[in-house]
């Protein structure tokens, strides 16, 4: 089966999108957002090393930027953990709805420019990789 770019995006927005019953929190969804990112840096390291891995986090920030404003830049060779920890710490000062918009729009631009240059289906395969057993994780 061939799983498409929108395929991709479709499951990203399934994984941020509030379960039944939990109450809407933005720091829970930056707990669920960090383990999303923490699992994409462990399976994407090996493949394209941590500087590469920290450049794309660092240019998906930028680009994401004008759509989410109060998103902190990432200074050169910030360790990842850094970058993560800055990440929901700006998460958790907007509202939900927000975070959600922007946890969302910042995983999109991150795969999309990783998808660009290894190829669909190898983005495919280290999402699945990462996010195995995850509810909604499915493509």
């Amino acid at each position: 089966m061939t799983v498409t770019t929108e395929d991709r995006k479709q499951m990203i927005s399934r994984l941020l999108t509030g379960k039944p019953g939990r109450q809407d929190d933005a720091v829970a969804l930056s707990e669920q957002v960090l383990w999303l990112w923490e699992r994409i840096a462990f399976h994407l390291t090996p493949l394209i090393g941590v500087t590469g891995f920290q450049t794309l986090y660092a240019r998906a920030v930028h680009v994401a930027s004008p759509q989410c404003p109060g998103m902190t830049a990432s200074a050169p060779g910030q360790a990842i953990d850094t970058l993560f920890r800055t990440l929901k710490q700006d998460l958790c000062a907007l509202d939900h709805c927000g975070a959600e918009r922007c946890a969302n729009i910042l995983l999109n631009t991150f795969t999309d420019l990783v998808e660009s240059m290894i190829g669909e289906a190898l983005m495919e395969q280290i999402l699945r990789s990462a996010w195995v057993g995850q509810p909604h994780g499915n493509i």
